[in-house]
């Protein structure tokens, strides 16, 4: 397979999955859904543990592998009138009692 068909096949595989967005002043659920072989799904709430759940696909796209880790939500800032212009998550990563890291996610929306 030469290099040029090798991205337009990465290219298709990634039009095949769908990034969505829930946002909400109280919370913001993230999910990344589609053939390819990696899915996930985040929920964030400021103060609570929420969960983040990872998806493994094998080469026919069947479940393979599933894990979960938790999130604990620092902050969560959204910012606009109507629509959503701005949103920041800080929050931590936790698999068991062990701290994967901490991280923030900044998103801001062009109209």
């Amino acid at each position: 397979q030469s290099v040029a068909q090798e991205e337009t096949t990465s290219a298709v595989e990634t039009a095949r999955s769908m990034l969505w967005l829930e946002i909400s002043p109280a919370r913001v659920i993230m999910s990344l859904q589609g053939s390819g072989r990696f899915c996930y799904r985040h929920f964030w709430e400021p103060g609570i543990y929420g969960l983040s759940r990872y998806w493994l696909n094998d080469s026919g796209g069947e479940i393979a592998n599933a894990f979960r880790l938790r999130n604990y939500t620092r902050s969560l800032q959204l910012d606009g009138e109507t629509l959503p212009e701005y949103l920041r998550i800080e929050y931590e990563l936790w698999s068991g009692e062990v701290q994967m890291g901490n991280y923030i996610l900044n998103l801001e929306v062009y109209r």
